[in-house]
């Protein structure tokens, strides 16, 4: 039997310096990387989160807390990797995964391709079921002065 849900994933995280910037398990060289309780990938974040949504497992919030200092900085492809071999994910068949990064200050055309192909990998889907695109806010979701990424994850999934 198919059982077709929609989940959604959503992460913010500020810029900040002294840190590097993960976007879909993919080092993007800018001045200033994501600040967070792991390497502030949100992409990925927003993607776990996501999955987790689909397969009834609560979000990663719950599972890496800040407070467990075990998992201080974190990858996002461990978290996701954790996520799949913990088997929450092995119920959940991605269909499609659309992603939207919201970003005013890093310039992301000339890494969209690689991100996604970086992000296909580490979330075990094929290339074509992911889609990715990043927009401006214009100020609206981050201020000049508390910049910031955020990312937006839709997932059509077959849940077993």
């Amino acid at each position: 039997m198919i059982m077709l849900k929609v989940s959604t994933g959503i992460d913010f995280h500020r810029l900040v310096e002294g840190r590097r910037l993960w976007l879909g398990g993919m080092y993007i060289p800018h001045a200033k990387g994501l600040l967070g309780h792991s390497d502030g990938d949100v992409l990925l974040h927003a993607a776990a989160d996501a999955i987790l949504a689909a397969a009834g497992g609560g979000d990663i919030g719950s599972l890496f807390p800040a407070e467990m200092k075990e998992t201080d900085g974190i990858t996002g492809k461990e978290i996701v990797g954790a996520i799949y071999d913990s088997g929450l994910a092995a119920r959940v068949e991605i269909i499609n995964m659309d992603v939207v990064i919201i970003c005013d200050t890093v310039v992301l055309k000339d890494y969209m391709e690689k991100i996604r192909l970086s992000a296909a990998a580490i979330l075990r889907i094929s290339i074509e079921k992911i889609s990715l695109r990043a927009k401006r806010s214009e100020s609206l979701v981050f201020s000049e002065s508390n910049d910031g990424i955020a990312a937006f994850c839709t997932c059509l999934c077959d849940v077993k």
